[in-house]
């Protein structure tokens, strides 16, 4: 187990009386960096959204040249930090998030401004493909996300910082396009999924194609009800609607010459206890506008229902906040009944306010998935 960055005392000061500590430093373009007092403050961290990281802000209006410095429009970043003070006086801040502003109001009598931010996934949701002219031939997932993160982010060049080496995707990535007037991200998210990696943007603002978590790791905190847990809350779940043991990716487009094409991506849960052998059919079906080859089409299938087979059992709980956790690590849920269980981080959010943190679990995956008809 691991606090890093932070102290590892932090573990156990948690369960405790602790003071947390959070603060909002604006980088404003054509402007000199300021701190935002801020009276309601929430970040998120979820592994199936985009963007990855959103915060919801809630600030006494600044002064004016402040105010007008909050611009959305022109690439306004907050850099929020967060932490404890610990019983011995020690501070132990370290940075939580590096995000884009998004939005920015202003609410009279109450005299707040209201705020949203988002980790760079955004960016590539902004800008959408100009021109007509083909791709580049890229070498793996790795080249592909850097070409597109920079396009997305231009005038600035973006970081990727891989667990894969440069040749990897590169099957799954051959070929693949952005029409005009696509969005960037698009075309990384299925990208993504055709290697079966997981593309997003870090707090630090870096790009990370990493392996998404399917088995339990070790477990990076302990929370448990009781005199010495940090839970107050907990809601377990067994539901079917976010859940599918078999998935089809419609891939619809037009080549050059106006002739028509259509390939279907197919993949299914065929062995465990969502087998669709054992247990019926539970089908997702989703449609894309690109060419795409079949075992391209099967791929991004497969990690589409890979992803979907763990979502229908879950815990959502109330905790102390541990600053360190972050989708896609393991924690250990230990209960009033039953035995300890590793829970995968899904989603976490941090209220600062309150120093409370609320996660969204899912369960690993034990199956073997199967593609084509």
């Amino acid at each position: 187990m691991t606090t890093a960055p932070y102290a590892t005392i932090a573990a156990e000061a948690v369960k405790g009386s602790l003071e947390h500590v959070a603060e909002i430093i604006v980088d404003p373009t054509g402007g000199a960096s300021f701190t935002l007092p801020w009276e309601d403050l929430q970040v998120t961290f979820a592994e199936d959204w985009t963007p990855h990281i959103q915060a919801s802000i809630t600030a006494p209006v600044p002064s004016a040249v402040q105010l007008d410095l909050l611009d959305a429009r022109i690439n306004c970043r907050l850099r929020i930090n967060a932490g404890y003070r610990y019983q011995n006086g020690t501070l132990d801040v370290q940075p939580l998030a590096d995000l884009g502003l998004r939005t920015r109001g202003t609410r009279r009598p109450d005299n707040t401004v209201p705020l949203t931010a988002s980790s760079d996934e955004a960016r590539a949701q902004d800008r959408r493909r100009s021109e007509a002219t083909a791709l580049p031939a890229f070498t793996g997932i790795n080249a592909l996300v850097q070409w597109f993160a920079n396009y997305s982010i231009y005038p600035a060049t973006a970081t990727v910082v891989s667990d894969f080496p440069a040749a990897q995707g590169a099957t799954a990535v051959a070929g693949i396009t952005a029409e005009v007037g696509q969005p960037m991200w698009d075309t990384v998210a299925d990208a993504a999924a055709r290697a079966g990696v997981w593309v997003h943007c870090a707090a630090d603002r870096t790009w990370k194609v990493r392996y998404r978590a399917v088995n339990g790791a070790t477990p990076q905190h302990v929370l448990e009800v009781g005199k010495n847990g940090t839970i107050e809350e907990t809601d377990s779940k067994i539901e079917r609607g976010p859940w599918a043991n078999q998935s089809i990716i419609e891939y619809a487009w037009t080549d050059a010459a106006g002739v028509d094409h259509k390939i279907y991506g197919r993949a299914r849960i065929s062995s465990g206890p969502y087998s669709v052998d054992v247990v019926g059919y539970k089908t997702d079906h989703i449609v894309i506008n690109r060419a795409v080859t079949q075992s391209q089409a099967d791929a991004a299938a497969a990690t589409r229902v890979g992803q979907l087979v763990t979502r229908g059992r879950s815990i959502s709980l109330r905790a102390h906040s541990a600053y360190w956790l972050r989708p896609g690590m393991t924690v250990t849920v230990k209960l009033l009944t039953g035995p300890a269980v590793d829970h995968i981080i899904q989603s976490i959010t941090f209220d600062l306010g309150t120093g409370f943190m609320q996660i969204e679990t899912r369960q690993p995956l034990d199956a073997t998935i199967t593609t084509g008809e």
